[in-house]
């Protein structure tokens, strides 16, 4: 498990990409929620999203897991 390769970000529907990595799943639900109450998101839905893997470029990529899911998927 590679836990310091773990983080969120935050999406909002329609708009462009996330491009903040947040520490802790605390943190992106922070700064969800802190979106939500801008005007300019009224009716857009805001995910929190998790790093679950990542690969490396080597050859073969190398695929990795960066955490241990639970059955519900919610940590």
């Amino acid at each position: 498990m590679n836990t310091e390769y773990q983080f969120w970000m935050v999406y909002v529907e329609g708009k462009s990409g996330p491009t903040k990595k947040h520490p802790t799943s605390n943190d992106a639900r922070l700064e969800a929620e802190r979106l939500c109450h801008m005007p300019d998101n009224r009716g857009r839905l805001v995910y929190v999203l998790e790093c679950t893997s990542f690969c490396a470029i080597e050859e073969p990529v190398v695929w990795k897991t960066t955490v241990a899911r639970s059955d519900n998927g919610v940590s």
